[in-house]
């Protein structure tokens, strides 16, 4: 298991997965310090979580 797969578990049991679900869905704000440790976990550039072009 790479680290930042162990970190992205680490996270989720460190978030409630409702909170989890209320980010993905948009229903919970959002601190850009959470956004970073995100986009660290994921393994992408925090502008990515802001990329909205489809």
């Amino acid at each position: 298991m790479t680290a930042r797969k162990n970190l992205l578990g680490r996270l989720c049991v460190n978030m409630y997965f409702n909170y989890i679900w209320q980010i993905e869905t948009g229903e919970a704000n959002v601190t850009i310090k959470t956004m970073k440790i995100l986009a660290y976990a994921l393994d992408v550039k925090l502008s990515v979580l802001f990329d909205f072009t489809f």
